[in-house]
């Protein structure tokens, strides 16, 4: 049981990529709050077509990533 707690601490670290995280700190409800706001940050909504349309559903942005490569 120690192991897995262990191994799931050195997850979410890893995750929130945060040095604050110390040995026995199980302050969850923060960590799993900075781990969204990281994910949400990094989404990507749309892109811009060459002609400046901006695109957000799936088939668009995929026509856009397939015109640039």
């Amino acid at each position: 049981m120690d192991q897995l707690l262990v191994l799931e601490e050195h997850y979410w670290r890893q995750w929130v990529r945060a040095d604050w995280i110390k040995a026995g700190d199980k302050n969850t409800k923060f960590i799993y709050s900075k781990a969204s706001q990281r994910h949400v940050k990094k989404e990507i909504d749309g892109l811009e077509d060459a002609s400046g349309s901006w695109k957000t559903d799936d088939n668009g942005v995929g026509d856009i990533v397939e015109d640039f490569l």
